[in-house]
C-alpha cells in the first residue's frame, strides 16, 4: 500500500523543493532561505537550504520574529571567519 502524505508533509514537501529549485538556479549562492508566513498562523515556517550539505525547516514564533534582524543575522554570516 503506497505511502500517502497528510497536507502539512505535502506543503513541507513543496518548501524543500523549492529552497532546492532556488538553490539550483543561483549557483553563486551558499544557502537560500524561504519565509512562509501563511501557513502557520501562529509561526513563521523557514525552509532552509545549505548547498551539498543539508536542508530543514524551522518554526519561528511569529510575534518574535523580526525579519529585518534575520537577514542581519544571514549577512553577517557571509563575513564570519568560521
Amino acid at each position: 500500500m503506497p505511502c500517502r502524505m497528510t497536507g502539512n508533509e505535502v506543503d513541507m514537501e513543496a518548501r524543500r523543493l523549492k529552497v532546492l529549485a532556488l538553490l539550483q538556479s543561483n549557483p553563486e549562492s551558499a544557502r537560500v532561505v524561504i519565509a512562509d508566513a501563511a501557513s502557520n498562523p501562529n509561526n513563521i515556517i523557514l525552509t532552509i537550504a545549505l548547498r551539498d550539505v543539508a536542508t530543514f525547516g524551522m518554526l519561528v514564533d511569529r510575534a518574535k520574529f523580526n525579519p529585518i534582524e534575520f537577514l542581519d543575522l544571514l549577512s553577517a554570516q557571509d563575513h564570519s571567519t568560521v
